[in-house]
C-alpha cells in the first residue's frame, strides 16, 4: 500500500519536474512512448521484422530496432556523448518492443555488450553499450556477461574512414574466459553498426572459443 507522504512526494516531483521527452525535451502526456512525446514518436523510425534481419560476411545473423537517422541518433548520442540515463532507458524500452532484437537478446546463453578498452572507460567513465543492457535487463531476463572480452585501445572508430575502422578493428578483442563460451550461444550487442568493423572484428574473436552460435545485436545501423 502507497502510503500518503509517498503520494504526496511523486505529486510535488511530478508537478515541479514534470517528465520531458528525452528527444527534444517537451512536456510528455498520457501517448507518450518510450519517453519520446507524440511528435518525436512520430519522427521515430523502426525496422520491421524483414528489414530489421541481415547476414554479416562472416555468416553471422544481426538484428536492429531502427535505421541510425533522426530520433535514433539522438538518443544513441545524448548516452554517449552526455551520459544521458534517459536515453538509455529509452533505447532498452524500444529494443525490447522490436522483435528479432529482443529474440536474439533474450534467447542467448550469454550476451557480451562490446567492450571499450581501459583508458577510454577511464577518459568516458561508463560504456554505453552496458548502460542499455541494465535497462534492458530490467524488462526482460538476459544473461549479460561483462568480463568475458576485453578490448585493446585503438584510435576511435568514430574519427574514421571505412577503411581505417576495418583495419583499426583487426585483433581488436581478446578473450578473457573463453571456456564460458564454448558450446553457448552468444549474442554480442552494440549501440550501433556502421561499416560492420567492429561487430566482425569481435565476431571473429569470439569464434575461437567455439561457441554453439554467435548472433549480433544493436539499437541501430546506419543504412
Amino acid at each position: 500500500m502507497i502510503s500518503p507522504i509517498s503520494s504526496l512526494t511523486a505529486s510535488l516531483s511530478s508537478f515541479f519536474f514534470p517528465p520531458l521527452c528525452v528527444s527534444c525535451r517537451s512536456l510528455l502526456n498520457d501517448k507518450s512512448r518510450f519517453m519520446l512525446c507524440e511528435r518525436c514518436l512520430e519522427e521515430l523510425a523502426l525496422f520491421n521484422e524483414e528489414d530489421s534481419l541481415m547476414t554479416l560476411p562472416s555468416g553471422v545473423l544481426a538484428a536492429s530496432s531502427g535505421p541510425y537517422i533522426t530520433i535514433m541518433t539522438r538518443l544513441i548520442r545524448a548516452l554517449k556523448f552526455s551520459q544521458n540515463m534517459a536515453a538509455a532507458r529509452a533505447l532498452a524500452a524500444i529494443i525490447m518492443e522490436t522483435n528479432c532484437p529482443r529474440y536474439l537478446l533474450t534467447g542467448a546463453d550469454i550476451v557480451l555488450p562490446v567492450p571499450i578498452s581501459h583508458r577510454r572507460r577511464f577518459m568516458r567513465g561508463f560504456n554505453q553499450c552496458e548502460l542499455i543492457l541494465a535497462e534492458a535487463a530490467k524488462m526482460r531476463p538476459i544473461a549479460v556477461n561483462y568480463r568475458a572480452v576485453a578490448r585493446r585501445h585503438r584510435r576511435a572508430q568514430s574519427r574514421l574512414s571505412r577503411e581505417e575502422r576495418l583495419k583499426n578493428a583487426q585483433g581488436a578483442f581478446m578473450l578473457l574466459t573463453p571456456e564460458v563460451l564454448r558450446g553457448r550461444v552468444v549474442t554480442i550487442f552494440d549501440d550501433v553498426m556502421t561499416t560492420m568493423a567492429t561487430a566482425e572484428a569481435m565476431v571473429a574473436a569470439i569464434l575461437t572459443a567455439e561457441p554453439k552460435e554467435v548472433r549480433v545485436v544493436t539499437a541501430a545501423r546506419t543504412l
